[in-house]
C-alpha cells in the first residue's frame, strides 16, 4: 500500500501570528514519522511548501471555507 504523509508547514503561516523556526519543526516532524515506523522506502513524506500546486490552491480554498455564526 502506498502512503503519503503531508507536513502542513505552509498552513502554519496563515494559522499563527509568528512561525518561529519553521524548518526545524518540519525536520522534527519528519524524525517523528521515522521514529513511529513510517518506512521512507515505501512512503512519501513531504512538506506542503515543497509542492507549488498545493501552495497555489491554498488561498482559493481558504476563501471558499466559511464558518457558521
Amino acid at each position: 500500500m502506498e502512503m503519503f504523509a503531508i507536513i502542513a508547514d505552509y498552513q502554519v503561516l496563515t494559522d499563527r501570528d509568528v512561525a518561529v523556526d519553521l524548518p526545524a519543526h518540519v525536520e522534527e516532524l519528519v524524525l517523528d514519522y521515522l521514529a513511529v515506523g513510517v518506512d521512507p522506502e515505501r512512503s512519501t513524506v513531504f512538506a506542503h511548501s515543497a509542492v507549488p500546486a498545493l501552495k497555489q490552491l491554498l488561498l482559493p480554498s481558504l476563501s471558499l471555507v466559511s464558518w457558521p455564526n
